[in-house]
């Protein structure tokens, strides 16, 4: 940004600013008085039936969510589920 004299400042007075009004009053943050955000989606039930086909005794599915983009890198949904033990990504069938 070029500043009144023809130079470049270094855009310390906008960074300031923009972080100023971040702030809650001091820097302390409120409590919200809301439902816990839930990071559990429901699965489609054919796929699972297949997750859990392959879970391990004792292994539980703790997280499920969505995705926008599939695994193959376009647009559409595919699943990560997190279980007590581990991290498995599912991926939608296509129509």
């Amino acid at each position: 940004m070029r500043d009144s004299m023809g130079g470049f400042d270094s855009g310390r007075s906008s960074r300031r600013r923009r972080s100023s009004s971040y702030s809650n009053g001091g820097g302390r943050l409120r409590k919200l008085d809301h439902d816990p955000l839930s990071t559990t989606e429901e699965v489609p039930e054919l796929l699972k039936e297949q997750a859990e086909a392959r879970l391990e005794a004792g292994e539980e599915i703790k997280v499920s969510v969505s995705t926008d983009l599939r695994f193959d890198g376009t647009y559409g949904k595919d699943w990560l589920l997190i279980t007590n033990k581990r991290l498995i990504a599912v991926g939608a069938v296509k129509a």
